[in-house]
């Protein structure tokens, strides 16, 4: 098992994006993981 820890500025470096685009687009994916963790969708 691999363990990647990146950084929000790592991750917005690599995929060429904004820190704030990255910082929105993982908390949009935390919450979908929390919502299908509940059984919401």
């Amino acid at each position: 098992d691999l363990e990647y820890e990146l950084s929000i500025k790592e991750i917005a470096e690599l995929m060429n994006l904004s820190h704030g685009t990255v910082k929105s687009r993982l908390h949009r994916a935390r919450q979908k993981i929390q919502n299908k963790l509940k059984g919401v969708e």
